[in-house]
């Protein structure tokens, strides 16, 4: 929590509380940091996961991060972590996305169609969660996160211009005032 604190509050350390709220978020570094600590018991996970979601530009990582929250482990962390996971994940991969400009080359459309197949699984995952907001955000972010990879399916090979839904309306949703 007090890493969050500190990345809202002040502005010259945001890269830094990113990226270590990065290296304690990521999947193979939480086993050795919170050994001991039941997975269903680590409500320190979801504070970071909002502050990597929140300030994704300054990740070291984007795509590991993006694959340490969507790790299928996760589906055990208490529903409030969980609700913020589901939150952080779509913005990642908006970073991912507009990350190299508008290119839209076939190595960045299977790289997004696999990003976007495995955020899929983990949401579905989290479709019938017992707690009714985890349930809500996953249904809400899944259905948009399908359209999306209709759109990345849908595109001939020949084109090198990212679908619409892709480069515009999914990051607009992101992006608005400063915190």
């Amino acid at each position: 929590s007090e890493i969050r604190n500190i990345a809202v509050r002040v502005r010259e350390v945001r890269m830094e509380a990113t990226r270590a709220a990065e290296s304690l978020v990521l999947t193979d570094n939480r086993q050795t940091l919170f050994a001991g600590v039941p997975m269903s018991n680590n409500s320190a996970l979801g504070p970071l996961a909002w502050v990597v979601g929140e300030y994704a530009q300054y990740l070291s990582s984007p795509r590991q991060t993006l694959h340490s929250l969507i790790d299928l482990s996760n589906v055990s962390l208490p529903a409030r972590t969980l609700s913020l996971y589901v939150q952080a994940i779509p913005k990642i991969f908006t970073q991912i996305l507009c990350s190299g400009g508008g290119d839209w080359s076939s190595s960045k459309r299977s790289e997004i169609a696999l990003n976007l197949a495995r955020i899929i699984d983990f949401l579905e995952a989290l479709g019938a969660h017992p707690d009714l907001n985890v349930q809500e955000r996953a249904i809400e972010f899944l259905e948009i996160m399908r359209l999306a990879a209709d759109a990345a399916h849908s595109t001939s090979l020949d084109t090198h211009d990212i679908p619409f839904l892709l480069s515009s309306v999914i990051p607009s949703l992101f992006d608005g005032l400063e915190l």
